[in-house]
């Protein structure tokens, strides 16, 4: 790891030469550079850090990768100086010759190393994770003073502050209900919030248009929920949510894929409460195509009864099934390779079980774990975090 450090430094140092420019708001690519330097001598990060914030954004990239993602041997007929003339022949002139310069008197494992990070594919940059990467992007449209204020904020929130931020930011705006105040709401809503992060907010609000103040309104009043709450619910009902599986895969019809959601009514943005339908074509429990699909149903409605006729439903079949999910607190069920448990929002993000007809073989529990919005559980049981548009994709606990 210093051997590493070091050669950087050299790389940074020669390569920014004449490079500098004003300074940028921090990134969430910044926050990974800082966290990778965490256990690098206090001198070495010091230098790192002053030369690479100076860098230009295609420069500042293929460094971040080199320092930050693990480089890829290269395969022994890729090796060579052509293909390292190659990888940097659009780089900007001074970066070019530096560059050169200090491959050219790097050892072969050095020189293989650079060439690797050179050629790994960047098309993206790649931040801390998802919500981060799309909370930026979006950021990036806004006005130079709102996009610091609010990335300054965002960056110094807890996690759940920060999803709610996030669904303020990207998620599709909807209208606050005009019976209600949004100044009071705003007053009750950020009373529990931290000191530091309460004063931003309330500045930000303050400054704000109607429009916005409505949104962050929107945005602070969403639900929330832990990955916590989602084990400790399982486990209180765990035997009603496996009948409940057995239930509904037993009464939808051999060669369909069902996706039901029974969303509760909402003061704050005036909705009334309804249900989501999709019904899919299916083979061998994978989805073929979409069949028919509706939104925010009326329990009574004549397209919800036309739409059950499909799959030969009635409506004491479908009440049954929403029974069911109130009593183990949950309100959509899916059926198909694995069986979809809606248990609650985060936001725009649906906190859900994923079940699976028998125990998960130890060799693939793996794969059900990603960082993000996956994590097996136990015997039969993933979790997972279903983010519709704007929502954050990952469990934010």
């Amino acid at each position: 790891m210093k051997r590493t450090i070091s050669f950087l430094i050299l790389v940074l140092l020669f390569s920014f030469n004449g490079m500098s420019q004003k300074g940028k708001p921090v990134t969430p690519q910044d926050s990974v550079i800082l966290e990778a330097l965490k256990f690098a001598p206090k001198q070495e990060k010091k230098a790192i850090l002053k030369v690479y914030k100076k860098a230009d954004a295609k420069t500042k990239e293929v460094l971040y990768n080199a320092l930050v993602n693990p480089s890829p041997k290269v395969p022994a007929n890729l090796s060579g100086d052509s293909l390292f003339d190659k990888a940097i022949r659009h780089f900007p002139k001074d970066a070019k010759k530096n560059i050169g310069k200090i491959y050219k008197k790097a050892d072969a494992k050095t020189k293989e190393a650079l060439l690797a990070s050179l050629i790994t594919p960047t098309k993206e940059v790649k931040y801390q994770n998802e919500q981060d990467a799309t909370v930026y992007k979006e950021l990036k449209k806004l006005p130079k003073d709102a996009q610091s204020q609010l990335l300054r904020i965002y960056e110094k929130s807890d996690p759940t502050t920060k999803a709610l931020l996030y669904n303020s930011i990207v998620g599709k705006p909807k209208k606050l209900n005009p019976k209600i105040n949004a100044d009071s709401l705003f007053q009750k809503k950020v009373a529990h919030i931290p000191n530091p992060m309460k004063k931003e907010l309330t500045r930000l609000y303050q400054n704000s248009d109607r429009e916005t103040k409505e949104q962050l309104v929107i945005a602070l009043s969403m639900p929330t929920c832990s990955r916590a709450d989602l084990i400790s619910n399982y486990e209180k009902n765990r035997v009603q949510i496996e009948k409940l599986k057995k239930e509904f895969n037993s009464i939808v019809p051999n060669g369909y894929i069902l996706s039901i959601a029974f969303n509760p009514a909402c003061e704050i943005i005036n909705t009334p409460a309804g249900i989501d339908i999709k019904i899919f074509r299916a083979e061998q429990n994978q989805k073929m195509g979409l069949i028919k699909e509706a939104y925010n149903l009326d329990l009574k409605s004549r397209e919800l009864i036309e739409i059950l006729k499909i799959i030969e439903w009635s409506d004491d079949m479908l009440m049954n099934i929403k029974n069911n999910l109130d009593k183990v607190n949950c309100f959509s069920i899916e059926n198909g390779e694995f069986t979809t448990i809606g248990f609650a929002k985060n936001g725009l993000t649906t906190y859900a079980y994923k079940l699976a007809e028998s125990r998960i073989r130890p060799e693939e529990q793996q794969k059900f774990t990603n960082g993000c919005n996956l994590m097996f559980y136990k015997e039969n049981v993933i979790l997972e975090a279903i983010g519709e548009a704007g929502g954050n994709p990952c469990f934010s606990n």
